[in-house]
């Protein structure tokens, strides 16, 4: 019996010794995953906010976009509007020039015509529309479309606006319509 209880104590403190290498390397191995485990919590947190940056860059962009056209629709919501008057301005404009001053019947006529002129001018002023009616400039292909070219003497320079045949506009700094120009040409 002293035999076999030497050789249970035997086999124990060898199960022992096992259990405590056996744990010796569960616990590195279980270390090693631990890390592995922390090291993957850590690349998805990071892609996580890399993600989350990304998309608040997105919304930012979005958001400036839509502020922009918004903007635009406020700027130029009446440009159809106003193109469709601008005949109507052109229209009185001339009829303005066509009236002969000096004669005293007329006058009233011509004068309640020149306070409907100077209204629809305010008017436009007032919505952000300039009027693009400068002779003596360099001709500007983006607010001047040339219907002629005169030759020109020696007091005029080459390639500038004579006369403006029918007044352009702008709509907040954006063309509504060119003006319809002479042009300047040099003739040798």
């Amino acid at each position: 019996m002293e035999k076999e209880e030497k050789n249970l104590r035997k086999d124990n403190i060898e199960n022992i010794n096992q259990n405590e290498n056996s744990s010796i390397i569960d616990s590195n191995l279980l270390s090693e995953k631990i890390d592995i485990l922390n090291k993957n919590i850590e690349d998805l947190n990071s892609d996580l906010l890399k993600k989350k940056i990304l998309r608040s860059e997105r919304i930012r962009l979005f958001r400036n976009r839509i502020e922009k056209d918004i903007s635009n629709t406020h700027k130029f919501s009446l440009s159809n509007f106003i193109s469709s008057l601008l005949p109507i301005i052109d229209n009185v404009e001339r009829a303005l020039h066509l009236f002969d001053k000096n004669d005293k019947n007329l006058t009233p006529i011509f004068c309640e015509l020149e306070n409907i002129f100077q209204s629809f001018l305010k008017f436009l002023e007032k919505f952000g529309i300039k009027v693009i009616d400068e002779f003596n400039v360099p001709f500007n292909p983006e607010m001047h479309q040339a219907m002629v070219t005169k030759p020109c003497n020696d007091n005029k320079k080459e390639n500038y606006v004579i006369s403006i045949m029918q007044k352009g506009y702008l709509i907040n700094e954006r063309l509504l319509r060119p003006a319809l120009v002479v042009v300047s040409k040099f003739q040798p």
